[in-house]
């Protein structure tokens, strides 16, 4: 037994059904354009705050310890330590909120 010899397809005549190509999406826009140099300004704005914000704490507590007659040290401390209690706080309660929302609601 001899096997049957392998022969090309020659008939073309049935065609498979046309399908359309999808369509092309439009290019997405350029990341690398101003999008990044506004996002860039607002981290530095918000750094440059907190760290302003916490050096006008430190700043103050020698007016605040004269205001109450109070030592430098001992319990004008405490304003130090409540203030970071506070932000530490604040910033693990509005990052679960935003865990839950998502960050775009929170913000707008």
């Amino acid at each position: 037994m001899h096997p049957e010899p392998l022969r090309a397809q020659t008939d073309l005549s049935v065609a498979s059904p046309a399908v359309p190509a999808p369509p092309q999406a439009a290019p997405a826009p350029d990341a690398t354009g101003t999008n990044k140099w506004v996002v860039l300004a607002v981290i530095a704005a918000g750094v440059f705050m907190a760290t302003l914000d916490s050096s006008i704490v430190n700043i103050s507590l020698p007016t605040i310890a004269a205001a109450f007659g109070v030592p430098l040290g001992g319990a004008v401390e405490w304003i130090i330590i409540a203030y970071l209690v506070v932000i530490a706080a604040v910033l693990l309660s509005v990052g679960r909120l935003a865990d839950l929302v998502g960050r775009k609601p929170l913000w707008v």
